[in-house]
């Protein structure tokens, strides 16, 4: 997964960082919390996220 679909889920479930990302997602967040913890390089915001 690359930066630009992490912000684009994390706009979808609604964090306002990231709102002006438009991307529809059936993400679970836990899911994406999982996913996100085994990225070596991620960006800082969308950690913060």
């Amino acid at each position: 997964m690359n930066q630009q679909e992490y912000a684009a889920d994390l706009g979808a479930l609604g964090y306002p960082g990231f709102s002006y990302v438009k991307g529809l997602t059936t993400a679970d967040p836990g899911e994406l919390l999982l996913r996100s913890v085994n990225e070596p390089d991620l960006d800082s915001r969308i950690v913060e996220g």
